[in-house]
């Protein structure tokens, strides 16, 4: 919701029938330290959360969206028909998973598509030889929805002139999708330098680079930076705003 990926978390049982010793989960990850162990009677089952995501290079982020909205929908009915049991759930979601890794073939860019469906729901996907965003179903709105009409003239300037763009926002899915509507708005011209929709920490020091490039960059691991780098435009996908070169001192 709000712009944020879809995640579907379900919960894996620990089968254990006696006194046994597991460790705390805590904020999502295991703690290390023996000593935060804890002792506990198994006379109900353990569970530990999962989570459920889709990782791919195909810029497909509606038809991603709407597949873990229908997995997530196939456990409903489930439990709603009067399944319900987590193996159940685990079951439905393995078949779905089995059938979009090992049944569905990739769509070839110009010359055909895929299509599928999942419960009742239509999924079509397809990719263009070019980045014509007359062409691309790719969700350009989303652009426009983070960006007014005059920053988006601004860094669609600055990338034509072969600048350094850097974005920061909260939502790794505004980072990703905004980089990838300007590759699509760049048409019939292709961005040749840099690109890296999402930076993780251990790469920041790619900011320092003279190379013209494209990088998106969590807000919280912009803001550990002292200053801004230099000779950079620097475009604020939370608050819609965009700090040029000159502005920087």
């Amino acid at each position: 919701q709000d712009g944020e990926p879809i995640r579907i978390q379900f919960h894996v049982p620990y089968h254990v029938n006696e006194d046994c010793v597991f460790p705390i989960i805590q904020h999502g990850f295991e703690a290390a330290d023996a000593a935060t162990n804890i002792h506990v009677r198994a006379t109900q089952p353990i569970y530990r959360p999962r989570v459920l995501g889709i990782i791919s290079h195909y810029p497909l982020f509606e038809q991603f969206e709407k597949t873990l909205v229908q997995v997530l929908e196939a456990c409903r009915d489930n439990y709603d028909q009067g399944g319900g049991g987590r193996g159940e759930d685990a079951l439905i979601i393995e078949r779905i998973i089995a059938m979009l890794v090992h049944k569905l073939a990739v769509p070839i860019p110009g010359r055909f598509g895929v299509a599928f469906s999942i419960r009742n729901e239509y999924i079509g996907c397809s990719l263009s030889t070019v980045r014509n965003p007359f062409l691309s179903a790719f969700p350009l709105k989303a652009l426009f929805d983070v960006l007014s009409v005059e920053n988006i003239l601004i860094v669609f300037s600055a990338l034509v002139h072969e600048s350094r763009v850097v974005f920061h926002s909260h939502s790794l899915k505004a980072l990703t999708v905004t980089a990838q509507c300007f590759l699509q708005l760049l048409y019939p011209m292709s961005w040749t330098f840099t690109y890296i929709p999402v930076l993780p920490v251990e790469g920041i020091m790619a900011l320092q680079s003279l190379a013209p490039f494209i990088i998106g960059v969590p807000s919280d691991v912009f803001m550990t930076l002292e200053e801004p780098p230099e000779n950079v435009f620097v475009v604020d996908l939370n608050q819609n705003r965009v700090l040029t070169p000159s502005l920087h001192d």
